[in-house]
C-alpha cells in the first residue's frame, strides 16, 4: 500500500469481453486518486466519486495492483456519482476555506471539491478556489 503521493500511470484497458466503454485502471505504486483523476480527466476534481464509485473507504491509502473502474467523464460531470441533485446555499464567513466548509455542512472536508464544482469557482496562482468572505454559494445535497 502507499499513501497519496504522485505515481505516473496513464494506461487504461478494457478487459476482454467487457463493454467498450468501460474502462479499468491498475493502480501503481505511488499513485494517488487525484493524480488518477487529473491524468484521465484532466482536473483532480473528480477523486471523491473514483473513490465512491470505487467503494474505497480510505482514499488516502491505495493499494498498487488493484484495478479501479473508471467511469465516462460526463457521467461524472453530469452527478450519477456521487454528485447530490438538491443545493442549500451557505454565507461564507471570514476565514473559511472549501474544505472548512465541507466540514461543517457534510462533516468530511474532503468532499470540497463538490462545492467547488457546483459553484464554477476560479482558482489562486496556487491551485486554491477563490471564495470571498461574505459571498453566498451553492451546497451540493
Amino acid at each position: 500500500m502507499s499513501q497519496i503521493g504522485s505515481g505516473e500511470n496513464t494506461e487504461l484497458t478494457t478487459p476482454e469481453g467487457a463493454e467498450s466503454d468501460a474502462k479499468k485502471h491498475t493502480v501503481t505504486e505511488g499513485e494517488s486518486l487525484a493524480k488518477i483523476s487529473e491524468t484521465i480527466y484532466g482536473s483532480q476534481d473528480f477523486w471523491p466519486q473514483l473513490a465512491q464509485v470505487n467503494n474505497i473507504a480510505n482514499p488516502n491509502v491505495l493499494s498498487a495492483g488493484i484495478t479501479l473502474d473508471i467511469p465516462d467523464k460526463v457521467d461524472l460531470e453530469q452527478g450519477k456519482f456521487g454528485a447530490p441533485d438538491v443545493a442549500t446555499s451557505y454565507q461564507v464567513k471570514e476565514g473559511d476555506t472549501l474544505f472548512k466548509i465541507a466540514e461543517e455542512v457534510y462533516k468530511d472536508g474532503s468532499r470540497w471539491t463538490e462545492i467547488s464544482r457546483a459553484n464554477g469557482l476560479g482558482r489562486l496562482p496556487n491551485g486554491n478556489p477563490l471564495v470571498f468572505a461574505g459571498s453566498t454559494i451553492s451546497i451540493p445535497r
